[in-house]
């Protein structure tokens, strides 16, 4: 939870760093211990929470983006408001139920984020385990229902969703499991084009919000242009882009950047590290303009960026760096210049 709330980067390494020493003593990645630590929140079943208070009961509702509390009386008709007499025999219980709601509401970003990235680290788990702590997690099941799996039993895959009750494949046909069976996160990345507009019609046909693009992804197939520059990207170059706006996406979405000011310094590209495919990725930006106060806030923080390349490096590739002004990336003094992976 402390995780899902903190946005400053020194405050995240020191959670960051407290993560890797239970991971180290616990001897399991970092990874999973983010997975096993989500709370449950009081919920009795995945994305319900029903707690007695007087003649009513408190019914909390986990929904796509937030939560919901309704009040059901003994005859079963159900009150939106706040019966008067919880307000005043149950105020303490009253205000620990819409703290959980609140926390609830903050954690739900979170665990989209870190599902999201699962693809990423190439991450995969025995059923059983799965099932745990992905479809039937109390929290972490109102996301992981309405998103798509794919199961290897005995080398043959398929793919499925939880769907009235059980796991289903696009047909409706129901999606076996064992103990031998392996679940990953489907992503439309190699996958037919049949396959990725089928599952598109079947979410569309059931009304299912998935709540994060995933059927519905974009996936940039190369272009002509990228096989003749071959080892670099100019697709998401030559924009002008808010620097505050893009700093925060760019914390939100896992890449490490610092804000560019106008001073005679040099800084990194954006990037981020892709440990589980030996790779890093780069987003060459650079401030635009050149009048202090004009150009800049009051801190001398530029307001707005340009866009350059989009690269990948080995992980453990030399770090290049670019004048705030411009100038070009380049690697530092006496470091040898690494060239860029071909992107085909």
């Amino acid at each position: 939870m402390l995780k899902a709330r903190t946005k400053f980067g020194s405050a995240l390494k020191e959670i960051d760093k407290a993560y890797a020493f239970a991971a180290a003593k616990l001897g399991l990645p970092v990874e999973e211990i983010e997975e096993m630590a989500v709370p449950a929140y009081g919920l009795t079943e995945v994305g319900v929470c029903e707690e007695p208070m007087g003649e009513f009961t408190a019914r909390l509702t986990v929904t796509g983006g937030g939560t919901e509390i309704a009040w059901v009386k003994a005859d079963g008709k159900v009150q939106k408001g706040v019966p008067a007499a919880v307000k005043k025999e149950f105020a303490e219980e009253l205000k620990e139920l819409k703290a959980a709601a609140k926390d609830i509401e903050r954690m739900l970003p979170a665990q989209k984020e870190r599902i999201d990235n699962l693809f990423l680290q190439q991450k995969s788990w025995p059923f059983a385990i799965w099932r745990e702590r992905y479809l039937d997690h109390p929290l972490v099941g109102v996301i992981s229902r309405r998103l798509l799996w794919v199961f290897t039993t005995g080398g043959k895959a398929v793919t499925g969703i939880w769907f009235d009750g059980r796991l289903v494949d696009v047909d409706l046909q129901p999606v076996a499991a064992s103990q031998e069976t392996t679940v990953e996160l489907w992503h439309p990345i190699g996958r037919d084009l049949a396959e990725i507009m089928g599952w598109r019609g079947w979410l569309d046909a059931q009304q299912i919000q998935q709540p994060f693009k995933q059927a519905h992804r974009q996936v940039y197939l190369l272009t002509d242009a990228e096989r003749n520059t071959r080892t670099y990207s100019n697709r998401f170059a030559g924009h002008v882009i808010k620097q505050h706006q893009f700093n925060a996406l760019c914390a939100a979405r896992g890449w490490k950047n610092k804000l560019r000011l106008m001073v005679d310094a040099d800084f990194p590209p954006a990037s981020k590290l892709l440990p589980q495919w030996g790779l890093r990725a780069e987003y060459w930006i650079e401030g635009a303009g050149d009048e202090y106060g004009r150009d800049t806030n009051e801190t001398g923080t530029f307001l707005y960026l340009t866009t350059d390349q989009v690269r990948f490096h080995p992980v453990e590739a030399v770090q290049r760096t670019a004048h705030a002004g411009g100038g070009g990336y380049h690697p530092g003094y006496q470091q040898t210049d690494d060239e860029p992976m071909p992107l085909e």
